[in-house]
């Protein structure tokens, strides 16, 4: 879990936006989901890939 220092202004920081809401977000712009992934690496989060593009429902993800 990431440890956010409540001295530090939240708000605008890509990783606790990303987090505030739940730890699973749908990027619909190709442009803003390449801009936060070079953020995350550039600020030391390990990053996978995983291709969805044979799932077709949330079902088989929970199934896995």
């Amino acid at each position: 879990m990431v440890a956010f220092d409540p001295d530090r202004a939240l708000d605008n920081s890509v990783d606790y936006r990303l987090m505030m809401n739940g730890f699973v977000t749908l990027f619909w712009s190709p442009e803003v989901l390449a801009n936060t992934v070079d953020w995350l690496a550039e600020h030391g989060y390990r990053l996978a890939r995983a291709d969805a593009s044979t799932r077709s429902t949330s079902v088989l993800w929970r199934r896995g």
